[in-house]
């Protein structure tokens, strides 16, 4: 078969294994007769996005995995581009082989530090920790052993553990010391790669100001936020294109620790800058954006609000609102939208326009009710009239890419 024949035929299975169980068999089946020439086909056609394709190659590598060679699963590892969401049930079935084979210690927390990050991709924050722990107990050792060659990984997969306990239910109070560690290492930075360094501090400390402010403790998170900025405001001069996205939440995140009342004027400027800059990267790509512009838009309103300035909170807030509804459109979790929604209604209130407040408090609280009753505790209570923050946390580069030069290196 031909890589042109048997693409079109892959192509043809993908597009119809939604709704056939018949053709993901098939297409299961057909990557299995050729894994050599068809795995990097189907690979391709699933960056594409023609159809559930991941899943179907998890399945034909779960029964021919035991077949491939080491330099097999490596070299297809190194397709699947990092921290992409159209191959990650691949990337883990991949790396679980990979881990089931003898390899150094290396080797192994690399493959951990991925598994770590693709779990995390999936949504599987509490299985990646136990996974990035065990990553961070072997660099340990060798840091130990090596701190020339490995304490820069050991800083890289406490920063993955520490993001992932902030996202792992109520487990910031563990992410505290995680990150506090990473930062330490990373404050050392290597000359020949200073730029690197400094923006993977810079994503260390945000994610720790975030650890402090879930635990309660904002004003702790203020300086460590204030350093964040100020080093990926450098960055961002040098270089917009890279740098200017993590500016704007590490802004947003500084506007929300910001003391009140004796800290709303900063705030209120910090998140102005936010949002001016969430704007334009919206305005750029509307689709990767757009999220974390109505997120920026939310504290800011609140943070005018809050300011005794009901006015322009309210112009705020409503656009925060329209932004929210075209993304709860396309998403089941439409606890964002119940959040901007209180907001509006708390500063309907304050303007006097109760009616209108009424009519926005209840439709959040139609999305809150069964939220509640599913998740106690974790949601506002009914009547509340302060709305929620929304929880956020910034990723860095990560592990490096595995293809056949770092699994070489890592021996």
């Amino acid at each position: 078969m031909t890589p042109t024949s048997g693409e079109l035929l892959l192509t043809r299975l993908a597009l119809s294994a939604s709704h056939s169980p018949q053709a993901h068999a098939d297409f299961t089946a057909l990557l299995a007769e050729a894994p050599d020439t068809l795995l990097p086909v189907a690979f391709r056609i699933a960056l594409e996005g023609s159809g559930p394709v991941d899943t179907a190659i998890r399945d034909a590598l779960a029964a021919i995995a035991a077949d491939l060679t080491e330099t097999q699963l490596v070299d297809l590892l190194a397709i699947v581009p990092t921290g992409t969401a159209a191959l990650a049930h691949t990337a883990e079935t991949l790396t679980r082989t990979l881990l089931q084979r003898p390899c150094t210690d290396r080797q192994r927390s690399l493959l951990l530090r991925h598994l770590g990050r693709t779990l995390r991709g999936l949504g599987r924050w509490e299985e990646a920790v136990p996974v990035l722990e065990e990553a961070v107990r072997i660099l340990r050792v060798l840091t130990a052993q090596d701190p020339d060659t490995h304490q820069d990984d050991l800083a890289d997969a406490l920063h993955g553990l520490g993001r992932t306990l902030l996202s792992s239910g109520r487990r910031w109070k563990e992410a505290e010391p995680v990150l506090e560690e990473s930062v330490r290492i990373l404050r050392v930075p290597a000359a020949e790669t200073l730029d690197t360094h400094q923006a993977r501090l810079a994503n260390a400390l945000h994610n720790l100001g975030s650890a402090f402010m879930w635990s309660c403790r904002p004003r702790s998170g203020v300086p460590v936020l204030e350093e964040a900025v100020q080093i990926l405001r450098v960055l961002a001069a040098q270089d917009p294109e890279t740098h200017r996205y993590d500016l704007a939440n590490a802004l947003n995140t500084l506007g929300e620790c910001l003391p009140w009342p004796d800290g709303q004027k900063e705030a209120v400027s910090v998140l102005e800058e936010a949002v001016q800059i969430l704007q334009v990267l919206t305005a750029e790509d509307p689709d990767t954006h757009q999220d974390d512009l109505a997120h920026a838009l939310h504290h800011l309103g609140q943070t005018l609000w809050q300011s005794r300035r009901a006015e322009e909170a309210l112009v705020i807030a409503e656009e925060a609102v329209q932004m929210r509804r075209v993304l709860a459109a396309e998403d089941p979790d439409k606890s964002t939208l119940a959040y901007v929604l209180l907001h509006l209604g708390d500063t309907l209130t304050t303007l006097g326009e109760c009616h209108e407040a009424e009519t926005a408090t209840e439709e959040a609280e139609v999305i809150l009710r069964p939220l509640r009753a599913q998740y106690p505790g974790d949601y506002p209570s009914e009547g509340t009239l302060t709305s929620a923050g929304i929880p956020q946390a910034r990723d860095v580069a990560g592990p490096p890419r595995i293809d056949p030069a770092t699994w070489a290196q890592a021996t």
